[in-house]
């Protein structure tokens, strides 16, 4: 799921939001593509896995004013 969103919706973000952050992009893509799919699969408590949701949606915020 996880790996579905990263895809889907991330990566074609991730050139462009490259240029801009470097440091914000990478963060963001490891996030979603791995620590995401790592707390899922290891099956984390749900407050674990709140604030990793918390974070990336953050980074998003980040992102999405850098486009703006």
């Amino acid at each position: 799921m996880a790996q579905i969103a990263y895809l889907d919706n991330f990566e074609y973000l991730e050139a462009p939001l490259g240029q801009l952050d470097p440091a914000l992009m990478e963060a963001t893509e490891i996030l979603i593509r791995e620590d995401m799919q790592n707390a899922i699969e290891t099956r984390v408590p749900h407050s674990e896995l709140q604030q990793l949701v918390n974070t990336i949606d953050g980074n998003l915020i980040s992102a999405q004013q850098l486009f703006a």
